[in-house]
């Protein structure tokens, strides 16, 4: 007699697709992460997506507002040690996002400026193993 045994190394992966009639701003999608409040986070050629498992906000430059995002062009997201993120534009240089008070800080190029970040164009941004943000 021959027993046979099923054994299920994963649970089912499930996909989700989102398109613009979910509310994403735009379908051409650059970069996604998950924070650790297991938000989604959508950088696209429209702005930064926030979804919290229901609806999308999305995060776009207001110049009546300083403390906006400073691009619509998202290119890269991550994460620092308390959980806010990076955002890397190209055209807008970088961005601090502020979790608690939801409030972004840009980084510009300043070529009167040594210490600024060195171009408005960042397409590359991770942190080490230091934990040094890095571009």
């Amino acid at each position: 007699m021959i027993t046979v045994s099923y054994c299920y190394a994963q649970n089912t992966v499930k996909f989700e697709h989102f398109t613009t009639e979910n509310g994403l701003s735009q379908s051409d999608v650059n970069t996604i992460f998950q924070d650790d409040n297991l938000f989604m986070w959508f950088g696209t050629h429209d702005g930064l997506n926030k979804y919290d498992g229901y609806n999308f906000r999305i995060f776009k430059p207001d110049s009546k507002n300083p403390k906006s995002i400073s691009s619509n062009l998202i290119w890269k997201i991550i994460d620092d040690s308390k959980g806010n993120l990076w955002i890397a534009t190209t055209g807008g240089g970088l961005n601090y996002f502020d979790k608690q008070t939801e409030e972004f800080k840009s980084f510009k190029s300043d070529p009167n400026n040594p210490d600024s970040i060195k171009s408005d164009h960042i397409r590359v941004l991770f942190r080490d193993s230091s934990h040094r943000l890095c571009w």
